[in-house]
């Protein structure tokens, strides 16, 4: 039993330790498994990949080389661009610097020569108006190719001839660019530019501070943003100008004369203009006649803009001639007394008044014609706030269909029409056979830019009568200021018969 035991414990020993060695052999096998890819060993795998790394790495890096070479390089070429463009700049620089000095330098050699022409008193007119023209197209041609310190210069030159003088002959220099000059550049001192004319130019941004300017003439200049600060301004003429923005902190700026100006934004001193008419005041509101520094406004809405609208009465009745009114084509009407229409008596009507009446005249082509200027209101017709309200009575006699038809035509300055209007006649159906006057109205906005309108009257006879009896009175046109920005934006038409 002892050996028994010896043998069955040694065998199993031996089966352990051939089991260990076996396991010991299968993990080894199996760990050189796990140390090999794609069936090659790990040292063999490095090797690969080394084959392929290494040319990748020096590709990779000849093109970081390459595209950082290039960046260098165009920074380079961008560096001498610029190197070349600042050169360019720098030589086109000087070129026109050279050039305008050029220009000014032979232009203030031509006017030299010219100044003795312009100012001998031996030169026939004809010759004499023929040198300023020339010198008019020398002056702005010089202008139109200088700088605004070569035009500063060029002003000043023609003034100290005495060729800008407002009390004596002057070069006309009107539609000239003269934005940004400066006529002064040492402070403190006052330049002397007393009686100098700068009309209907662009003198935008302009400087004129510390001048004196006594009745210096700027009349229709654009002078929005120009500074007049500590300038001498005793009667200097304003009118049409647009000071939008301007500097008037001046010496006696209240005593400037100010009339159709906008000014719009502008700055006063502690006292404004002593009298302005047809303006825009700096906070946007209208003044059409001040002469108390704009502590009132003689602004009359009641004023009747036609002239004879009320048919004077004339000391020859049978007269073709009517004061007020042009007559177009041939003899339209008459202006006789309501006493020899004695049907048309009322109680409103005095005899001794005057109606304009057809007559005599059949069949006539011709027409009365008037027309009325806005030159006193066009600050206020621009800024969109003027209304119009016209009026006038007509109609006839008994039972003739004679009738008087009137137009209206708001027109621009260059003559263009703006707006029409034709109304509508009275006739003897509508004046039930009666002899009267029927009235008409018609107001509304004036359109923008009107610069006058156009009043035709025309008598018209369809009845048999001897006489054309059509008649019109009491022709009337108000320019009225709105209250409001929305007031009457549509023209409306009024008629009422007694």
């Amino acid at each position: 039993m002892p050996v028994k035991f010896s043998r069955s414990k040694n065998t199993i020993h031996r089966i352990t330790m051939q089991s260990k060695h076996g396991t010991s052999v299968s993990n080894r096998a199996n760990d050189n498994r796990r140390r090999t890819c794609c069936g090659l060993s790990r040292i063999k795998t490095l090797k690969v990949l080394g084959t392929f790394l290494v040319p990748l790495v020096i590709g990779i890096f000849t093109i970081a080389t390459t595209i950082q070479q290039y960046e260098i390089n165009k920074q380079n070429r961008l560096k001498d661009w610029e190197i070349a463009a600042r050169q360019r700049a720098q030589e086109l620089k000087q070129a026109d610097i050279l050039q305008q000095e050029t220009v000014y330098a032979v232009y203030v050699k031509e006017m030299g020569e010219l100044l003795s022409k312009l100012k001998t008193k031996n030169v026939s007119n004809t010759e004499l108006d023929q040198q300023w023209k020339l010198a008019r197209a020398k002056t702005l041609s010089a202008l139109r190719q200088l700088d605004t310190k070569r035009k500063s210069y060029i002003i000043q030159f023609l003034y100290e001839t005495e060729l800008l003088f407002t009390n004596s002959s002057a070069i006309d220099l009107s539609g000239s660019d003269l934005s940004g000059i400066i006529l002064t550049d040492h402070v403190g001192m006052a330049f002397m530019f007393d009686y100098i004319t700068l009309t209907y130019v662009v003198l935008s941004n302009t400087s004129f501070v510390n001048l004196h300017l006594t009745k210096a003439d700027f009349s229709g200049s654009l002078l929005n943003n120009a500074n007049f600060s500590n300038a001498y301004l005793f009667q200097v003429n304003f009118t049409e100008c647009d000071l939008t923005n301007a500097d008037l902190r001046a010496v006696h700026a209240e005593f400037a004369i100010m009339k159709n100006v906008n000014l719009s934004g502008a700055i006063f001193g502690k006292v404004p203009p002593a009298e302005i008419k047809n303006a825009i005041l700096p906070n946007g509101s209208y003044v059409f006649y001040s002469k108390d520094n704009l502590q009132s406004d003689l602004f009359n809405e009641s004023t009747n803009l036609i002239t004879n609208g009320d048919a004077i009465c004339q000391t020859n009745k049978n007269s073709t001639e009517i004061f007020g009114w042009v007559v177009r084509h041939e003899p339209v009407a008459i202006v006789t007394k309501y006493s020899e229409l004695p049907s048309l008596i009322t109680g409103n009507i005095s005899i001794d008044d005057c109606v304009f009446w057809g007559g005599t005249r059949n069949n006539s082509i011709g027409y009365l014609h008037q027309r009325v200027f806005f030159f006193d209101y066009s600050r206020l017709i621009d800024s969109g706030r003027a209304l119009y309200e016209f009026s006038f009575d007509t109609g006839g006699i008994n039972e003739y269909n004679d009738y008087v038809y009137l137009t209206m035509q708001f027109r621009a300055a260059s003559g263009q029409s703006l707006r029409s209007t034709g109304f509508p006649p009275i006739t003897n159906i509508q004046r039930k056979n009666r002899s009267i006057l029927c009235y008409q109205l018609l107001y509304g906005p004036v359109p923008l830019g009107t610069h006058s309108v156009l009043i035709n009257i025309w008598f018209d006879k369809t009845s048999d009568s001897p006489f054309n009896n059509g008649l019109i009175d009491n022709i009337k046109f108000y320019i009225k200021q709105m209250k409001t920005t929305d007031e009457h934006l549509e023209h409306i038409y009024k008629k009422a018969c007694p």
